[in-house]
Formats: structure tokens, sequence, C-alpha cells
């Protein structure tokens, strides 16, 4: 009997799994940095599932570029900012998986934090990641969806 053409995707059942998921405050003029969201997201999914930060040997975080993630209380084996634009969060999980059936970790913890209605420093504003390129973020078009639905239009 011929094998289905995606066989390998069946092997992958059981060997990975979302265990705890660590939600903020969500909205606009929170008054915290991206990096306060991500560090609040950690916090809750470690209470949430009980785990200890040493168990956590893989980070990935939603970014155009790479932060200094002692204030996290982590040293995991990597640590790879992600930026894929509306397609961002998903890619954090696939390439979680793979770092979890490679060998290269047990447990990562995948963030996502935004916060562009909050003033950042002058050295944080940058490129199109940032959202300090200019007008599209003054009239409230401020990630991936924004752009999609106008496009759509």
């Amino acid at each position: 009997m011929p094998q289905p053409r995606h066989s390998g995707l069946n092997n992958m059942r059981g060997q990975i799994a979302i265990i705890g998921m660590g939600l903020t405050a969500q909205g606009r003029g929170l008054g915290a940095t991206e990096l306060e969201l991500r560090r609040q997201a950690l916090e809750n999914a470690l209470a949430e599932t009980g785990l200890e930060r040493s168990a956590i040997d893989g980070y990935i975080h939603a970014s155009h570029e790479r932060e200094d993630i002692r204030y996290l209380g982590l040293s995991p084996n990597f640590s790879w900012p992600v930026q894929s634009g509306g397609a961002t969060t998903p890619s954090t999980f696939a390439i979680a998986a793979g770092a979890i059936l490679s060998g290269q970790a047990e447990m990562v913890a995948c963030a996502y934090g935004m916060a562009p209605s909050t003033p950042q420093p002058s050295a944080a504003r940058g490129p199109f990641g940032s959202f300090g390129y200019g007008y599209p973020s003054r009239v409230g078009m401020i990630g991936a969806a924004s752009a999609h639905a106008l496009h759509a239009r």
C-alpha cells in the first residue's frame, strides 16, 4: 500500500505540545514596553504551568532584533528573534517544533509582545519592524492585519 504524501507529519504526533500560555493586558497606551510585555507573558505562562525557569532551554521572540534575555532570568541553549510579517506567531511555533524534533531543546518559550502606542526611547525607533517608519502608525495602522484589511478592500 502506498504511503500518504505527508506521512512524516504523523510521526510528530504526540512529540510536541503547547502546555501553557501567558496573556498580558492588551490595548493602547498600556505604559509597558515590548520587553516588559514579553516578561509579563513569560511570568504568567510559568505560573500557569508550574514550570521552573531552568526548564526553558529555548527562547524565540517576535522581534526584528536580538534582545538581552538576562532580564527574564533564562539561560537557554538558544535565543532567536523572528519577524515574518503577519505569520510571525505561527512561525515561532514551527521553529520551536523544529528545535524540539532536532534535539536542540525540550522546552521552548515563544514570546510575542508589541507596544506600538507606548513611547519608546529614540534608540528603539528604527526600521519597519519597530513602527518608527512614519504615518501608518499615526493613523492606527499597526501590524499586518490592518495592512491586509486595506489590501483586501
